[in-house]
């Protein structure tokens, strides 16, 4: 799994992670069981999270088999991007690693 760390939620608001812990930290239990978010790591693949045992907190996993899901990520990461004020035309000529690189530089989730 290869950082950062991006949660889309129901509403399609995408939350970028530097790490796996601080997004673990970060996600919450109720929202985790809920399936609330669609996490993925940089290069698009689909991850899995699940309630830490005894309660606490969070964890995130790879998911087995993989699920490679670039494309979608792709998308969630243009219209995310967009809606903060990015060009759109811009943002649809740039690799899906290019796109991870701006919303990690510009749009952090701390």
């Amino acid at each position: 799994m290869r950082p950062p760390i991006i949660a889309v939620d129901s509403s399609g608001d995408v939350l970028i992670f530097d790490s796996v812990q601080s997004a673990e930290r970060y996600l919450e239990p109720i929202d985790v069981l809920h399936g609330e978010y669609v996490i993925y790591d940089a290069r698009g693949c689909e991850l899995t999270a699940s309630l830490a045992p005894r309660g606490r907190g969070i964890t995130i996993a790879e998911r087995e088999p993989a699920r490679r899901r670039q494309p979608e990520l792709r998308q969630h990461l243009i219209a995310f991007l967009a809606a903060a004020g990015e060009d759109e035309d811009s943002l649809e000529g740039l690799s899906l690693e290019e796109l991870v690189a701006l919303g990690q530089r510009k749009y952090p989730t701390r």
